[in-house]
């Protein structure tokens, strides 16, 4: 916890372009991804970290440091804080559908909070920010330096269109404390976190993530973030993308795939 800490305080006062790391050699130049943001027609950025080595590999270094509305990402955020504080039972707790038809089909029934945070279900988890309420919620993102730690007016959707936002920098930290289980939670409650951002496995390579799409908003952010393990080694990274229409949000995934495959870390 206290490393994670040091680390929030340094990108946020001393480190705004992370131009110390480049001088000490611990961050890495990747110009060779510019070309899959290039190809895809998109302007975004791409953070990688080494948990091993400690060493970080950035493309577009400007816009991994500038704060975006964390969209559904901050459904990771929001689990830690719900489990936490017992607003939810677990994540095999059944939220009951209220019967309003919505855009996503998969939407339209019972979840459970597992399969609400794999669907993406917006509205299980505006029901989970209610109960929770405000004054938790707001204690939690200062306890853990999340983004600038800010909600808004609305508590269901400030992680939509409210005033919260946060860098890919800052989500790279974020889940690697959570991935080292030095977040300020409970470690059962961010192990069981990290079991419901299981995506995919291939060969002994685990990969865990969230997207996020920041729909309500003039400028559409696209988000992908998490991290790939094996038995010896784990890299945490953090992408995001202009949405400049809906079918640009296949890329979040497609071009960080092909930056983890381009890196050997893990298969397209």
């Amino acid at each position: 916890m206290r490393s994670y800490l040091l680390f929030i305080w340094a990108v946020t006062i001393l480190l705004p372009d992370l131009q110390t790391f480049a001088q000490s050699g611990t961050v890495r130049d990747t110009a060779a991804w510019e070309g899959y943001f290039r190809e895809a027609g998109v302007d975004g950025t791409f953070v990688l970290l080494d948990i091993n080595t400690g060493e970080y590999s950035i493309c577009n270094s400007k816009r991994a440091n500038t704060r975006y509305l964390p969209a559904s990402t901050f459904k990771i955020m929001n689990t830690l804080i719900g489990l936490q504080n017992k607003t939810v039972k677990g994540t095999g707790e059944v939220f009951k559908w209220d019967g309003v038809h919505r855009d996503y089909e998969a939407w339209n029934r019972d979840l459970s909070l597992s399969e609400a945070f794999r669907i993406s279900a917006v509205w299980v988890y505006q029901e989970l920010a209610t109960r929770t309420g405000r004054d938790v919620i707001e204690k939690w993102l200062k306890e853990c330096h999340y983004g600038n730690e800010k909600t808004g007016p609305e508590i269901n959707s400030f992680w939509l269109n409210g005033e919260i936002a946060i860098s890919a920098v800052e989500q790279v930290e974020f889940i690697r404390a959570l991935y080292t289980e030095s977040l300020p939670f409970e470690k059962s409650v961010q192990q069981k976190v990290k079991e419901i951002m299981l995506v995919d496995s291939v060969n002994g390579n685990e990969l865990h993530a969230k997207t996020g799409w920041a729909a309500r908003i003039e400028k559409q952010i696209g988000w992908y973030v998490g991290y790939v393990r094996n038995k010896d080694q784990c890299w945490v990274f953090a992408l995001n993308i202009d949405i400049n229409k809906d079918e640009d949000t296949t890329l979040r995934t497609g071009i960080s795939r092909k930056i983890l495959d381009w890196e050997g870390i893990y298969p397209q």
